[in-house]
């Protein structure tokens, strides 16, 4: 095998969007010197992400007759002998592993599995693909949790976060300088389409009763598809003047969206993906802005570890507004709890995390 086929890396994709952590590894494979191809379906333009100079997309269709269907099972299988893939990463969907399988099998190639957590039946596949792979990434411990890895060589589970790579861009933005109370009004940001299993009801009805006590904003960044039931929500309640509704930026978690937040509110109900919602909390901290949540959240542990905001153990909106409003409006803790964040996001970033990622791959490759 030659040399450039050695540092050749496919990763398939199997979840239906394209995400930032997709940006972040291939990004970081691309600058390690790596040949980096994706195979993965014909992603929405709308969600905003594109994938880095010097990654090569190779398309799955998705829908279409049955022929079509056949060659994009084909191309699972023919692609990765193709290019002559040194590693085949496959992310999301353990029905993939079968084209990476024969790629072993013909040219010795390396397997990392990404899983992502489903239903029983997904996360058995699951299971059974992460003992057939070389390397499991996981981004979070409680990404095991509800999987059955028994079985599972601990020594191939490999822990590289999900986490967000914005700590340079935020200190560029000189937005860590300032930690003095805001005597302004404040601004509550609520982001449901970050972790799925997002109480909204609790949400308003948290804005309502905080209303009533002080001066707060409260904004929506939501999909379309999901704006006229908040807006329904919002008239219900009569908080037109309070809570407002618009779509997130290309980058949900672009820099304009934290510069003038005040906190984040989060109540979630216990069933969104915990390396999604993990992602969101440490997106928050890393802007200095402290997350209000429940007890329920799977990213509680890591607030309460770190003070980088509020759990309250009901997720009970009049809880929720108080434990917001008792934070917000301290003028000795707030200033604290933004200062902890920032000590919590020099840690937990993307720039410490591709190192590890970067140094699996010259390990697989060079074996």
């Amino acid at each position: 095998m030659s040399s450039e086929a050695r540092k050749t890396v496919l990763m398939i994709i199997g979840t239906s969007s394209l995400d930032m952590r997709v940006i972040q590894e291939t990004e970081s494979l691309v600058k390690a010197g790596f040949r980096v191809f994706v195979l993965g379906p014909d992603f929405p333009v709308c969600d905003g992400f594109t994938l880095p100079d010097g990654v090569r997309m190779v398309r799955l269709r998705r829908g279409g007759n049955v022929f079509d269907k056949l060659r994009s099972r084909l191309r699972l299988i023919v692609l990765p002998l193709k290019i002559g893939a040194a590693v085949v990463h496959v992310r999301g969907s353990a029905w993939l592993l079968p084209g990476a399988l024969i790629t072993r099998l013909f040219l010795r190639a390396r397997i990392v599995f990404e899983p992502v957590p489903g239903s029983r039946l997904i996360n058995h596949l699951t299971c059974l693909a992460m003992k057939l792979a070389d390397r499991v990434i996981v981004p979070c411990v409680e990404t095991l949790e509800g999987l059955d890895f028994q079985g599972v060589s601990g020594g191939k589970i490999e822990l590289i976060g999900d986490f967000p790579e914005l700590f340079r861009a935020f200190t560029r933005e000189g937005l860590f300088t300032q930690f003095g109370f805001d005597r302004r009004r404040h601004k509550v940001m609520i982001f449901p389409q970050w972790v799925k299993g997002f109480d909204t009801q609790t949400a308003l009805e948290t804005a309502r009763l905080s209303h009533n006590n002080a001066q707060l904003r409260f904004v929506f960044f939501s999909h379309l598809k999901d704006q006229a039931m908040i807006r329904e929500l919002v008239r219900n309640r009569r908080l037109g003047n309070t809570v407002s509704c618009t779509l997130p930026e290309e980058d949900a978690h672009a820099l304009n969206l934290f510069k003038d937040a005040s906190a984040i509110l989060l109540p979630v109900t216990g069933t969104e993906d915990p390396g999604v919602t993990r992602r969101a909390v440490l997106s928050a901290a890393m802007a200095g802005v402290p997350v209000i949540t429940g007890s329920k959240c799977t990213a509680s542990g890591l607030i309460i570890e770190r003070g980088i905001g509020r759990v309250h153990q009901n997720l009970d909106a009049l809880e929720l507004a108080k434990a917001m409003l008792s934070l917000i409006y301290d003028h000795h803790v707030y200033p604290q709890v933004k200062k902890k964040c920032v000590q919590t996001a020099q840690e937990f970033n993307w720039s410490n995390e591709e190192r590890n990622l970067c140094e699996l791959y010259r390990r697989l490759v060079e074996h």
